[in-house]
Parts: C-alpha cells; sequence; structure tokens
C-alpha cells in the first residue's frame, strides 16, 4: 500500500511517516519466512526456517530450544523477552512454543484484555489488545525487555465494525475511484487494513514518545491482498509477484543513519535477527544465525518459497521470476535461481527435527 499506484487509496499513510522520520530503515523489497503466520512467525523466533515442519507443533520443540533462537540469544545478552499475542497462546501450540524457545513470559489477548473484549476469530480487536499491551509494557521493571507482538486483526473475514473506529471512505480517499468506494466488500477488506495500520501505529508513535531510546521494528508475518486489481486504479488486473509474496518492512532507533546499512534495498525475515543483535551487543559477543545482518551488503535473499536478488524476484513452485520494477508482463518461465542454497536452509531445520539429541533442553510450563 505503499507504492505510488496505491496512494491515492491512503491506506499506508501512518507507515509512510513512519518509514520518512530521520532514524528509519526501510527495505521496499523484503521476503517472509512463511507463505502463512505460523511458519513465518515460528522462523523469526526459532531462527531456522519452519520450512512447512511446523516445528511448533512437535514435541521436541516444546521441551527444547535452538542455539539460533532468538529470544534464547537475547537472555544471553541479559535482556528479559516477552511474547505478547492477541489471539489464545493454544493457537499452533504458541504458548509451549514460546516459552520453550526462550521467551520468559507468553501473553495471550484473553489474558490480558478485559473477559469479554471484542475479537475475531483469532484474536482480539487489535486497537483493544494493543493498549492492554502498552499497559503493561509501562509497567514493566527491568530495563532491558525485548518484546514481541503479535497482532490477529489484519485478517479476514473482515467483520470488524471498522466505522466505530474511524473509517470512513469518502473523508480517507475522496480521490478514489467512485467504483470502489461503492464496493462494500472491498470497502470492509481496505477498511481493516486500515484499521490496523491505525491501531499499529497509534500504539508504535506511543511507545517512540515514552520510550525514546526504543529500538522498533515493524514487519508483517505475510503478504495479503488488500486491493482486488479491478481495473479502478490501473489496467492491469493481476497483481506482481512482488505484491503478491512480500512483507512490509522498517524498523527505527534514534542513532541509526542511513549509511550504517550499506545501500540494502532487499532483504528477509531471517536478516532482522542477526541485524537486532549487532544493533545492540557488544563487538565481542558470539552469535548464531542463518543469513546476515542489514548492516552487511546484501546481494540475494533465499527462501524454501522465493528467491530474491537486487531486480528480480523468483517464486520456486511455478519456476517463474519477474523484475521487481516491472508490472508483470513480462514473466520468465521455467527459471530458478539459489536451487542448492534452498535445499540447504531446509535441510537445517530437517536435521533440526531428526536429531533432537542436539537440541538445547528447556523447561516450559506450559
Amino acid at each position: 500500500m505503499w507504492d505510488d499506484p496505491f496512494a491515492v487509496l491512503h491506506l499506508g499513510d501512518r507507515g509512510k511517516k513512519f518509514r520518512s522520520q530521520q532514524g528509519a530503515f526501510t527495505v521496499n523489497h523484503l521476503l517472509p519466512a512463511g507463505m502463512v503466520s505460523q511458519p513465518s512467525i515460528t522462523s523469526m523466533l526459532a531462527g531456522i526456517f519452519d520450512a512447512n515442519l511446523e516445528i511448533n507443533e512437535k514435541n521436541e520443540f516444546w521441551i527444547h530450544t535452538i542455539a539460533t533462537s532468538l529470544p534464547y540469544q537475547l537472555k544471553k545478552l541479559g535482556y528479559k523477552t516477552v511474547l505478547w499475542y492477541g489471539g489464545s497462546l493454544s493457537w499452533a501450540s504458541l504458548g509451549a512454543f514460546a516459552k520453550a524457545i526462550g521467551f520468559d513470559e507468553a501473553y495471550g489477548g484473553p489474558d490480558i484484555c478485559e473477559k469479554g473484549a471484542p475479537a475475531t476469530w483469532l484474536g482480539v480487536y487489535d486497537h483493544i489488545f494493543l493498549d492492554a499491551v502498552t499497559k503493561r509494557i509501562e509497567q514493566e521493571k527491568d530495563e532491558k525487555v525485548f518484546h514481541f507482538v503479535y497482532t490477529t486483526s489484519n485478517h479476514g473475514p473482515y467483520t470488524i465494525p471498522i466505522k466505530e473506529y474511524g473509517w470512513d471512505p469518502e473523508k480517507i480517499m475522496p480521490d478514489a475511484p467512485e467504483q470502489l468506494r461503492r464496493n462494500k466488500t472491498a470497502m470492509a477488506d481496505m477498511g481493516t487494513y486500515w484499521y490496523t495500520e491505525k491501531a499499529m501505529f497509534d500504539c508504535i508513535e506511543h511507545m517512540q514518545e515514552r520510550y525514546e531510546d526504543a529500538l522498533i521494528i515493524a514487519t508483517g508475518d505475510h503478504s495479503r491482498r488488500v486491493y482486488q486489481y479491478d481495473g479502478s486504479l490501473m489496467e492491469r488486473t493481476e497483481e506482481t509477484l512482488r505484491e503478491k509474496y512480500m512483507a512490509a518492512f522498517a524498523m527505527y532507533h534514534r542513532d541509526f543513519k542511513a549509511d550504517m546499512f550499506a545501500d540494502n534495498t532487499i532483504g528477509g525475515h531471517m536478516n532482522i535477527l542477526p541485524t537486532i543483535i549487532e544493533a545492540i551487543a557488544p563487538k565481542d559477543f558470539t552469535y548464531y544465525a542463518l543469513m546476515p545482518s542489514f548492516f552487511e551488503p546484501i546481494d540475494s535473499v533465499v527462501t524454501p518459497y522465493h528467491w530474491l536478488t537486487k531486480d528480480r524476484i523468483g517464486y520456486y513452485a511455478d519456476g517463474i521470476s519477474q523484475a521487481l520494477d516491472d508490472a508483470g508482463t513480462s514473466t520468465i518461465q521455467k527459471e530458478e535461481q539459489f536451487g542448492n542454497e534452498r535445499n540447504a536452509y531446509v535441510e537445517v531445520t530437517g536435521y533440526a527435527v531428526r536429531h533432537p539429541e542436539n537440541l538445547i533442553p528447556t523447561v516450559s510450563s506450559y
């Protein structure tokens, strides 16, 4: 929603504001670690690709962690680690997995919000959930804390009463095509996106004011189609591979400078872990990560699903690729790059699953 063709919709204005401030670093081409929520979140936390093996549902990962784990490594740096999820921690066994993988504490939306708080089938409405998280964080006594906050409202079916929370397409997108603004289904979809962005950046901006030295990272777990490509905004009626598969990403710290990030324009979820550690750890700290940080030049990104260079994105399942700046008219068929790397990343996960004796024992209270 931050690309020029969608500017008239004003659905990403809060994100644009966050991305444009001094101290922000953004990547406009970011590959998620999974195609759907569970493998994406699991990968970011474990530090290895879930690769659709659902390691969060495996008993070994309810009683063990792995050396690449994000919370496990942050604890070595003296950080308390807390996971906040808008839904129930029983979803995808997230509670058991989170505690075993290294989080000191884990909370679901129903645990911290008032009983009967309005919710979708996935979790408590974002603005209510994030308000509860904010209040809990502000009560925190420890000085060094890492918070992983995972919301749920940006998901269909789009039934949240968004008009009650400020959604008015006539005011928000007055210059959008009238046929689009009259499409109730599209407006429910777009309005939910607008609502979730508003809730998210209301929380982020508050945290920036409250904790001036905070490192803040904003990303999506995976892509989702917001505009339906009905011909109202542009002639083409299909999304590009970039639009279809990439996730949003931006991070902020008041001391960040543009020249710190090696002119990187591409990245992936798995570049986030090493970036966090290199931003906060002493120089002699040893850590484990599959991929380099954003402080190093990144020329290619590989996941179990996609590959990415500075000018092309490829999708392994269909064996196709497109230019990043293309409108979707020049898809190359039967093209695959970095196949050996992809297989290696998947095998790392396969080896961990086959050899739990090499994992690190932990104690889970779930």
